[in-house]
Parts: C-alpha cells; structure tokens; sequence
C-alpha cells in the first residue's frame, strides 16, 4: 500500500510494488499543489476493499489525443502489465490492473481549441449555444469520443477485468483567474475575444461540459466494467476554484466525497 500515488517511475521501482491502479490524465490528476488523486489514493487505502498502488501517467495541459499516442501506448502497454513473445503478441500478465481512472477532455474545449469551436463574432447573441460554430464543435467532440474509445479498447484486450472510471469535471467559473497569475486564459479570454456577452459566459461552460457529459454517459452505458462519475454541481462556490480550472485542495475533495465516493462504493471499490 502506497501512501501517495506514483508519479514517477523511480519512485515506483524504489518502493519495489507492482501498481494496480492506473490514472491516465489531465491536471485533475497533475495539477501543481494539489489534485484529485491524492485524496481518491486515501480514500482506497481508508476503504476495506483493497489497497493502492496508483500509477500515474498523463501530463498537465494534455488533450485525449496524447492518450493514444502511439509512444505513449507503446509504455501504457507496458504499465498494464504486458510481457510479449517474440512474435510481439501478448504473452503473459506480470501483474492484474484492478482499477483505471481516466481524466481528458477538457483542454480539448478550452484556450485556442475554444477558439476554434465559438464563432468569432458573437456580437448580438443571446442564447449560449448559438456561439458555437456547430461544424467545429461537432468534429472537435467526434474526436474526443473516439479517443477515448480507442483508449478503453486498448485497456480493456490488456485488462479485460480493470473497472474504468471517467469523470466530467464540473461547471468551471470563468473568472479569467490563473495559475499563480501566470498560467491560464482558458475560458473568460476565448470568450472575450469571440464577442460573447458576459451573461453568456457560463453558459457557455455548461454547453461544453454537458457534451462531455453525454459522451461519457453514452461509452458508459454499454459496458458493466465502464463507471461514468458525474462530478457537476459539486463545487457551488467560487471558493471552492482556485482558477478557471483548477478547484482548490478543499474543492478537489468536496469532488471527490460528493460525487466521487458513491460511485466507488457503487463499483465495489472503496
């Protein structure tokens, strides 16, 4: 049992344990100071299921399309245990995945990818779904369904038997607040800069994460092992945002108790 998840190879080898939880993702899971794997590796270790040894893979900033990279399945292939023979066919299964957490999507709909998918002069609008160009946002959400099929068919001929779990995130402010004031313009500038009438704005948040909502409720439905955790309105109070993305250490485990937790208990995790 692991009393932090890994995020570094070394520290993995230097603790000697083969992982049996694989989180794939975004900042949620690699956000500086704080994130949602912490307190989510505590709460399995707390729980009288099993224990964890969480590996960590992903990057901060990283859109679905780098989870089916082929570089980066080359090593996922391996994270998931696969030892191949010489023809380069699965041989055997150093070790069995129990569990993988996946978190993507959301930098594929924000900063210049938000760009992309609004109109670029919204001047006059009133409804929040009129500022999309629908051709874009439509191809932009295409593609991030198939990856993450891709990805769960890649995990699931490795680890038939892992429960996957996916989340939404949650409806972020968009405040214009960034990281250390450096780091951001995810939401509120795409949106200044496409003409959007600020009483727009978070609707406009709402339409985007509704479609992710809607991807991952549909891959969800047609597989038992497949968990969708719909993490929205956990977080109420702009208190709880550290910025535009990002929730603060209290907010990440306000997601992860009230949202989080029964789907865990639900899948028999926790």
């Amino acid at each position: 049992m692991a009393d932090t998840p890994f995020w570094l190879d070394s520290d993995l080898e230097e603790a000697n344990v083969d992982p049996n939880i694989l989180a794939i993702g975004d900042s949620w899971f690699w956000y500086l100071f704080n994130n949602i794997l912490t307190p989510l590796n505590n709460m399995i270790n707390t729980g009288d299921k099993m224990t964890s040894n969480m590996l960590v893979r992903g990057a901060l900033g990283a859109e679905v399309d780098a989870f089916v990279d082929t570089t980066f399945l080359d090593q996922l292939d391996e994270d998931l245990g696969v030892v191949r023979d010489q023809n380069g066919d699965i041989d055997v299964l150093n070790y069995d995945i129990e569990a993988v957490f996946l978190s993507g999507g959301g930098n594929d709909v924000v900063d210049d990818n938000l760009r992309h998918i609004l109109n670029p002069d919204n001047t006059g609008v009133t409804q929040p779904e009129d500022c999309f160009n629908q051709t874009n946002f439509d191809d932009r959400l295409n593609r991030i369904r198939s990856n993450y099929n891709n990805l769960i068919d890649f995990v699931q001929l490795r680890q038939p038997n892992a429960k996957i779990f996916m989340h939404c995130y949650d409806y972020a402010p968009p405040t214009g607040v960034k990281f250390l004031n450096f780091v951001g313009g995810w939401l509120r500038e795409p949106m200044e800069d496409a003409n959007i009438d600020p009483a727009l704005y978070m609707g406009v948040v709402h339409v985007l994460i509704d479609n992710l909502i809607s991807i991952m409720e549909d891959i969800s439905q047609h597989d038992n092992n497949i968990f969708f955790i719909n993490s929205t309105g956990a977080l109420p109070s702009i208190n709880d945002w550290a910025n535009e993305l990002h929730p603060t250490s209290i907010g990440f485990t306000h997601v992860l108790e009230r949202r989080w937790r029964p789907v865990l208990q639900h899948a028999g995790l926790i």
